[in-house]
């Protein structure tokens, strides 16, 4: 068998397309036969460990205002779906075909405000609405079997040939024996070679899909955007920000090799649905900047905290100035570079560290644990009297810490030295 009729019987084998899927309607719910059903129930146990684990921010303020925005972009959608906070430091949201949301904290430390979360909210809304996790999997599993079957083939006629070859051995025709032997090594080799350029291009195929899908979630994302009010608009420079971030990513993948599509694609494309959608919904003007600031506020610093734990340095730094650009108070952006710099501990972090500590108590924004760390940088440099007003300071903000005790034993031994 010559490798080009193996490379097209592979094609049409693996090349078969997937039924067309209807959009899920509100409400609606799988046929308990069908195969979505059990991919429905394979979500339904994640989300059941999802919604008992600790690690899932349970705040009812957060949780209410979050809702609120999901049935304002969608109010046919929003009674289907359960929205869960992620303690993560990466920009990132999903959609599970059940209807289950997850939201990283990244997610919301970096958007600027209430129409941008709007839009990644109606992105994953157009992911549950166009099941394409069902149709993903579904082409996924055709491929798969195709692949599956054409390794099958290419096993049967090797063994075939070698069957030959044993016969015509047994027969005494050493000529047949050698020329059904070479058959089937040919078989192997070249079989080899169309599977593994077969599996690749399944992969390939399946990256492809999905950003299709990314595609198509963004425009309809959009247009539930500026159906709910918000200014489409916004969107851009979220996506100018996310490409910043792409950008220093350590591992740089080619565009084929993408689930999403590059962040400058989406700007350009995101740009000029918005000049549409605005004009076709001229009163949608509406951001949401001052409230979407507010409610996120009181997480802010605890999310700053756990993103040192998952970002790399140069990630980290381009979160702290992002928190700069959206006016989050310099205290505790400051803060959050010192601690930074101290866990770097390069050349002269300790004192950039020091002086940045410094610089953010003076902002009314400053963390108490910012005068903690003065005073413990200080009295390691033995300036006793600067480490205990430090000390003092912090312990007057916040007498019913955890770490208090350990705080005031320090500063009685301080008065020993």
């Amino acid at each position: 068998m010559k490798s080009k009729s193996l490379l097209v019987l592979a094609l049409l084998l693996c090349g078969c397309a997937t039924a067309p899927v209807s959009d899920l309607a509100p409400g609606e719910r799988p046929d308990l036969e069908s195969d979505e059903a059990g991919l429905w129930q394979a979500m339904e146990r994640d989300e059941y460990t999802l919604r008992t684990s600790s690690t899932v921010i349970r705040d009812p303020d957060l949780q209410q205002y979050l809702e609120s925005v999901l049935c304002r972009v969608s109010p046919e959608y929003c009674a289907d779906v359960r929205i869960y906070v992620i303690p993560s430091p990466h920009f990132n949201a999903w959609m599970s075909p059940n209807g289950m949301m997850g939201i990283h904290t990244g997610l919301l430390l970096r958007i600027e405000n209430e129409a941008q979360l709007a839009a990644v909210m109606g992105h994953e809304l157009g992911h549950y609405q166009r099941r394409h996790t069902l149709q993903q999997w579904r082409g996924l599993r055709s491929r798969a079997a195709g692949v599956s079957t054409f390794a099958a083939i290419l096993s049967a006629g090797a063994s075939v040939a070698n069957a030959s070859a044993n016969s015509a051995l047994e027969a005494g025709d050493f000529s047949e024996a050698v020329s059904q032997a070479e058959r089937a090594s040919r078989i192997v080799n070249v079989g080899s070679v169309v599977l593994g350029s077969l599996q690749t291009w399944n992969i390939i195929s399946q990256l492809q899909y999905s950003r299709e899908h990314e595609t198509e979630s963004d425009d309809l994302g959009l247009d539930w955007l500026a159906r709910s009010g918000y200014d489409p608009a916004v969107v851009e420079a979220l996506w100018e920000y996310v490409q910043s971030e792409d950008e220093l990513s350590e591992t740089q993948l080619p565009g084929y090799l993408r689930t999403h599509p590059r962040p400058e694609d989406r700007v350009a494309r995101n740009r000029q649905l918005a000049v549409d959608l605005r004009a076709a919904f001229p009163a949608a003007r509406t951001t949401g900047s001052g409230l979407y600031g507010d409610v996120i506020a009181p997480y802010r610093h605890a999310w700053l905290s756990s993103a040192r734990t998952g970002l790399d340095r140069s990630q980290e730094a381009l979160l702290l100035e992002r928190q700069r650009d959206l006016g989050v108070d310099p205290g505790l952006v400051l803060f959050h570079e010192a601690e930074m710099r101290l866990e770097r501990n390069e050349s002269e972090d300790r004192n950039l560290a020091l002086e940045t500590l410094q610089e953010a108590a003076g902002h009314p924004g400053a963390p108490p644990e910012t005068h903690r760390e003065i005073g413990l940088l200080l009295w390691e440099d033995n300036q006793i009297a600067q480490a205990r007003n430090a000390f003092d300071e912090y312990l007057a903000r916040t007498p019913d810490a955890p770490d208090a005790p350990l705080i005031r034993s320090y500063m009685e031994e301080m008065q020993s030295e």
